[in-house]
């Protein structure tokens, strides 16, 4: 494995543990259906 490919492979890793961590604590703070409203608003504006 190259070392773009394995740092890559780290970085997407990472991105992910980081999503789930926000996306857990954001529900709970702010609740599910507001986490729902957050998210479609995000997908929208991509």
């Amino acid at each position: 494995m190259s070392r773009t490919t394995f740092r890559n492979t780290v970085l997407g890793i990472g991105a992910t543990a980081a999503a789930l961590a926000l996306g857990y604590f954001g529900v709970q703070q702010l609740g599910r259906n507001n986490m729902f409203i957050i998210a479609a608003a995000v997908g929208g504006a991509g």
